[in-house]
Order: C-alpha cells, then sequence, then structure tokens
C-alpha cells in the first residue's frame, strides 16, 4: 500500500503489490468492527508513542480472523518439540513478528480511514492531493494475491490491475516452501520487464 502511494509521487519503473487490500467494505463487518475497536481502545497510547509496535499491528490482524490463529496453534499443539514442522512454523512466527513498528499517521490513515470508509476501494485516498489510484499508472503494475490469506483477501484487491494468484497464505507467499516458484519468479519477471 505504500509502495502504490508512492509511486503516485515519485519517478519509477513499475509497481508489485502484495498482498495489498484495497477495498476495506470487502472485509466482513465482524472483522471491519473487531479491528475499530481494537483501534479505538488503543490509539492514544499508539499515537502517544507515535508507532503502533509490530506485537499491537499483530493483535489488529489476529483481530480480522481470530479463528485462524486458533486453528495456526491448535495444528501444532501435539507436534514433538524436535519436529521439523514444529521448527519451520516457530521461525516463520519469529521472522513475521520481527518487523519494524508501524508509523502512528500510517495506522490510523489505515485503521481509522481506509477501513470503516474504505477511502481507496472508493478512490479517494490521496497523498499530497493525488488521488492514490494504481490502476490509473503509466508504468507496468502487477499485484500478487495469496488464496488463502485472511489478513488481505484476494476479494480486496485493488480491481483493473493484473493478478497472480499464489496458493498460500499471507505470509507465506514470501517465506512459505513455494515462494520461489510462485512469487519471487513473478517479482524477479516483472521488474525485469521494466528495466
Amino acid at each position: 500500500m505504500i509502495a502504490a502511494g508512492v509511486a503516485h509521487i515519485m519517478p519509477h519503473a513499475s509497481l508489485t503489490l502484495l498482498a495489498t487490500p484495497w477495498h476495506f467494505s470487502r472485509y466482513p463487518a465482524a472483522s471491519r468492527d473487531a479491528c475499530a475497536s481494537l483501534w479505538q481502545r488503543n490509539a492514544a497510547a499508539w499515537q502517544a508513542l507515535g508507532v503502533v509496535p509490530v506485537e499491537s499491528f499483530q493483535q489488529l490482524f489476529w483481530a480480522i480472523d481470530p479463528d485462524r490463529v486458533v486453528q495456526k496453534y491448535a495444528a501444532i499443539a501435539d507436534l514433538p518439540s524436535d519436529d521439523p514442522g514444529l521448527m519451520r512454523f516457530a521461525r516463520l512466527e519469529d521472522w513475521a513478528s520481527g518487523g519494524a513498528a508501524l508509523p502512528y499517521a500510517l495506522a490510523a490513515d489505515i485503521f481509522a480511514r481506509m477501513m470503516p470508509h474504505d477511502v481507496t476501494g472508493n478512490g479517494r485516498w490521496t497523498i499530497a492531493d493525488t488521488i492514490i489510484a494504481p490502476q490509473h499508472l503509466a508504468t507496468p503494475v502487477q499485484q500478487l494475491l495469496a488464496t488463502g490469506d485472511a489478513i488481505a483477501p484476494a476479494s480486496t484487491a485493488v480491481e483493473g490491475v493484473p493478478a497472480i494468484a499464489c496458493a498460500s497464505g499471507h505470509v507465506g507467499m514470501i517465506v512459505g516452501q513455494r515462494a520461489p516458484q510462485e512469487s519471487w519468479r513473478s517479482i524477479v519477471n516483472h521488474l525485469r520487464s521494466a528495466l
């Protein structure tokens, strides 16, 4: 999403969107309500910090589909501690939880404007008085969608931008076992075609 905004105000050769929600009104109402509630309870503290810490941002993701979080951990509950699948799961969770904090202003844009009012989906998101609409960029644009993604479901994607479906979840499309063949190859080919 950040890349889509930057592409409208800075020179670039191409744009690849990775699991980028755009039509927030297409999330289930219960997911939007849960995110709104979590945002309202914590926004003042996050504003004082100037950021939304990664751990807090993870809670916002969990609010979108809390059952999936439970299922994810239930699936590994009975694995032996030396199981390779458990080790892979732990490394992936550690990686996913190890990112940088999200600037408060961006988080506020997402959870106080985009999620409840669908400003991106309705064509009203602006940066520096420029409407952000990736489907209207003059340079090549593609988007990668993860078919098992609850955080950024394919139904929420930008319309009018070529899409490549990856048989994975939100994080798996980048670091999963099929990522090199599905996602990485598409990204590399898109970058090469723009050079």
